[in-house]
């Protein structure tokens, strides 16, 4: 009996960088000689679907997504390795899961194991549910996996999507449909793509606030980055990446240097002393506004809904509607590996 070996993940085409691709395997043992004649002979070949696991995931992946995977496959029972009917019926079952966009066909190990190719929608933002926060993919799917607050992924919060209702009953498998909350989903895409790795650190928690005006007293239209401390950043149009417009509104920045602006103003107030510290940035034209809070502990009037919203924002995460909490994964970001978990997976 060898040691459990799991191959590289292969990859088609370029693939965006929220959606990488996994390697699953389950009870991949090899059994050689007479061990593996005799099993066939006696009919003992069996592959325990639900003995499914995670063997290195990337960074941003939610530990619950594991368990979930492993649940819904042991529900197809054990499956001969020979009964392609049974193995496919298995794996479109993880279609069901809402962090699953793709299932690639099975690969059997004789005589025991298999693997498959699976690619995981990637959580680029947050959408507040009642007092959950449920991660949001760069499509617009709700994951499964609610929060206490917008949590930690990877490099940097997730940004939360501020909704006109203010905590819509969201699910896990729904998918956002209302304007403003696509176009807030397009600057946490940004967010990610375009503020570099040290700044997206620095930030803290964000709400990104796309709702009408009147609904929010906004001093103008447009984009409103809410973030702690009582800091607002009016930062305008959308970058149109989901909408693919280019180029950007004539009188504004691209996106890209709009998050420069950001960026510096952030490095101004963690350098800290006289004058770094601002309440309100303007980030839509060539040089930034900003404002600077001249007496400690001065309070501004924050726009959108900023004082409701710090309750959600601040403070720790943790993981919710599970009975065993774990923290995210850390680890190099790629592709994933997936092995059985103690035992041969044969019966």
């Amino acid at each position: 009996m060898g040691n459990l070996r799991a191959p590289t993940a292969s990859r088609r085409g370029r693939v965006p960088f929220w959606m990488p691709i996994l390697v699953l395997a389950a009870g991949a043992y090899w059994l050689h000689g007479e061990v593996r004649v005799r099993a066939a002979q006696a009919g003992y070949e069996r592959i325990e679907l639900g003995r499914s696991a995670f063997v290195a995931a990337p960074p941003w992946s939610d530990p619950r997504w594991e368990e979930l995977l492993a649940q819904t496959l042991a529900q197809a029972g054990d499956v001969h390795p020979a009964d392609r009917g049974a193995l496919e019926a298995a794996l479109t079952s993880l279609y069901s899961l809402s962090f699953v966009r793709r299932v690639e066909p099975a690969r059997v190990l004789w005589p025991a194991g298999l693997e498959f190719d699976v690619e995981l929608r990637r959580p680029v933002a947050c959408v507040r549910s009642g007092a959950r926060f449920f991660p949001v993919d760069g499509e617009g799917v709700v994951l499964a996996g609610a929060w206490s607050a917008p949590p930690w992924i990877d490099s940097g919060y997730l940004p939360l999507l501020v909704d006109a209702a203010d905590a819509m009953p969201f699910a896990p498998g729904d998918r956002l449909d209302a304007p403003h909350l696509f176009d807030a989903l397009d600057v946490a895409l940004s967010f990610w793509l375009e503020l570099p790795t040290a700044q997206r650190e620095q930030l803290g928690r964000m709400a990104i606030d796309v709702r009408p005006r009147e609904l929010r007293q906004a001093p103008a239209d447009g984009v409103l980055l809410l973030l702690e401390g009582q800091r607002a950043v009016l930062f305008g149009e959308p970058p149109g990446i989901l909408a693919e417009v280019e180029p950007p509104p004539p009188g504004e920045l691209a996106s890209a240097r709009k998050w420069l602006h950001v960026a510096n103003a952030l490095e101004r107030l963690h350098a800290g002393g006289a004058g770094a510290d601002w309440s309100h940035l303007d980030v839509r034209f060539d040089t930034a506004a900003i404002d600077l809070r001249l007496a400690p502990g001065e309070v501004p009037a924050l726009v959108g809904g900023g004082f409701e919203l710090r309750t959600g924002l601040a403070g720790g995460s943790e993981p919710m509607d599970r009975v065993d909490a774990l923290p995210l994964a850390s680890g190099r970001e790629g592709a994933a590996r997936v092995g059985g978990r103690g035992g041969s997976g044969v019966r």
